[in-house]
């Protein structure tokens, strides 16, 4: 099977013999007494799928198959956005602004699994993080030195691209990361949208910032951007998203914990944060939902179920509704030899009964159970 199972219950108790660290991932905890838990762990190890929990296999069957379907070994050409096009059947995605070079947006036909790069404007430069609303494609931009970066509309038929916002203020964001927009009970729609300092995080090709990180939310009936939650909320703001009714809000931490370590050297956390949306749509009672085990939380995507998908160092981890890790797919035999864990996988696409996973330098289809 492709899939290796592990009670859940060795996820807060084991043989008090066993070494951890956070540069790795729970399957990679040693064990100096050797036990038939060090069996099971290092199965795990290059297993794809590691179930923790009957709901885990309940969405991927008990023998899921991995489809490679493209792999590029320059750059990091499969990375961010992990959109699906669901009236193209396509899934849309960018490669790394981090890794030089322009940054170049491809899509995959689910249909024929064919990956083409489509025709859009020259006004997108640097795009990121994706969502599909209405129509339209909105990209996060980053900056450039000619360029201001922020939001960008594109038109998935046409390749039409308009810029939506560009500054607050006379000021330019840092990195505009992920987006999710919303239509209320009421009729109103909202975007919110992650701006997050990366050369805070060590990326010395990104600027230094001219404005604190925050989660904003940006009112097209009004015309007013606001920000909507700071950086003494959450220093490292990443992936958002908001669940079908509309009352929750769930924000990925990227941190520099993997490096700093995980005590009180670490500033921030590696977390997943949840919010309740009020009435006007704004962030209220904020508390801790996860932790990531290695790595930060980057990119976002919640099920019909209201489970949660996240991108992070050990690879696309889901939680159910109560913030318990059911399984995960495990980024180690996905990557290439020369981008290993705890390198995240940024994102991913839920597409129907298909998960489409951007694993860096390859592309990989999923097909579900569900």
């Amino acid at each position: 099977s492709s899939v290796v199972s592990i009670p859940y219950e060795y996820t807060y108790l084991l043989p008090n013999s066993y070494f951890s660290n956070l540069t790795e991932g729970f399957v990679d905890t040693v064990f100096s007494d050797k036990t038939s838990l060090s069996g099971l762990f290092e199965s795990a190890k290059n297993a794809p799928f590691i179930s923790y929990d009957q709901e885990f296999l309940d969405i991927f069957g008990h023998n899921p198959q991995l489809k490679l379907i493209k792999e590029i070994d320059t750059g990091l050409p499969f990375y961010e956005a992990g959109l699906w096009i669901y009236d193209r059947n396509e899934v849309w995605f960018t490669s790394s602004v981090q890794a030089g070079g322009a940054t170049t947006v491809r899509a995959l036909k689910l249909d024929t699994y064919e990956v083409y790069e489509p025709k859009i404007s020259s006004v997108l430069i640097n795009p990121n993080g994706a969502y599909y609303y209405d129509g339209l494609i909105y990209f996060a931009t980053y900056q450039s030195v000619s360029y201001p970066g922020g939001i960008t509309a594109v038109n998935p038929h046409t390749g039409e691209a308009k810029q939506v916002l560009n500054n607050y203020m006379g000021l330019r964001f840092n990195g505009p990361d992920d987006i999710q927009w919303i239509k209320t009970k009421a009729g109103k729609e909202y975007m919110f949208w992650t701006d997050l300092d990366y050369a805070a995080l060590g990326y010395p090709d990104r600027p230094t910032p001219d404005i604190p990180d925050a989660v904003w939310r940006w009112d097209p009936q009004a015309g007013v951007l606001l920000p909507i939650i700071g950086r003494a909320d959450i220093l490292n703001c990443n992936g958002i998203r908001i669940n079908k009714e509309m009352t929750k809000l769930y924000i990925g931490e990227t941190s520099n914990t993997t490096q700093y370590g995980g005590g009180v050297a670490g500033f921030a956390s590696p977390g997943l944060w949840l919010y309740d949306l009020d009435e006007e749509a704004r962030p209220v009672n904020k508390r801790l939902f996860g932790f990531a085990r290695a790595g930060g939380i980057d990119g976002m995507h919640i099920d019909d179920a209201g489970r949660i998908w996240t991108g992070e160092g050990e690879g696309i981890v889901i939680r159910n509704e109560a913030g318990k890790v059911i399984g995960l797919v495990n980024s180690n035999p996905l990557l290439s030899p020369s981008r290993k864990p705890p390198v995240p996988l940024a994102n991913f696409a839920l597409a129907g009964n298909k998960l489409v996973i951007l694993a860096l330098t390859r592309l990989y289809v999923v097909e579900l159970a569900q």
